[in-house]
């Protein structure tokens, strides 16, 4: 029978490998473990800066949209507000020409035909921030968007042959113009608003009835 040292000595060295060998392979799955737990704790470090910059973006862009609708609606108001003096003294003069052909009329003056022309096209403020409209929100938007619309309509009439139909034009273009001084007026508490951080009256009502203010019997 072979002696006890001769063969537990192998046997000591192989179990001393197989100990060894695993505690490796332990330290070396924990090593992994370690790794791929400090690369998902930096890609979620990372993800969240990346979420964070992000967030700081968006909050600066909507900072400068806002600090720039701002600057549009106060711009907007300075022109419309000037547009208002402008309607309510084109309104006032085309009433006074309106009585001034009533009294010649009533006192037998003749008539020599003539014409009636009025056009408003150059609005510079409108022009150069046409593009940055969205910036005020849909609903004034489309109030600023009628309004100018409305006032860029032409008025022209040609070979007016009686005191009575240049009476009624010019008593149409007077109305018009009244109503472009009160929508001016209104649109201009809108922006004003919108600027200072006032409580909006919300839409404005235009109206559009140029059929009504113009009628000629047609």
């Amino acid at each position: 029978m072979p002696e006890p040292s001769i063969l537990t000595q192998p046997i000591a060295t192989l179990v001393g490998t197989i100990v060894g060998l695993g505690a490796i392979a332990y330290q070396t799955s924990r090593g992994f473990a370690n790794l791929i737990a400090a690369q998902d704790h930096r890609a979620k470090i990372e993800a969240e800066a990346r979420q964070h910059a992000d967030g700081l973006a968006r909050a600066a862009k909507k900072a400068d949209e806002e600090q720039r609708g701002r600057q549009v609606a106060a711009a907007l108001h300075g022109e419309i507000d000037g547009l208002t003096q402008q309607f309510d003294g084109i309104a006032n003069s085309f009433a006074s020409m309106r009585e001034k052909n009533e009294a010649q009329k009533a006192g037998g003056l003749p008539f020599i035909k003539q014409s009636v022309k009025v056009s408003h096209k150059y609005y510079p403020i409108f022009d150069a921030y046409i593009s940055d409209l969205g910036l005020l929100g849909p609903s004034i938007a489309r109030d600023v968007s009628s309004f100018y619309a409305k006032c860029s309509h032409e008025l022209e009439y040609n070979e007016i042959n009686s005191r009575d139909l240049l009476s009624e034009l010019l008593d149409g273009i007077a109305i018009f113009h009244a109503e472009l001084t009160t929508e001016s007026r209104d649109l201009a508490v809108r922006l004003r608003a919108f600027y200072s951080g006032m409580p909006d009256q919300g839409p404005i009502q235009f109206g559009y009835d140029f059929k009504g203010i113009f009628n000629r019997g047609e």
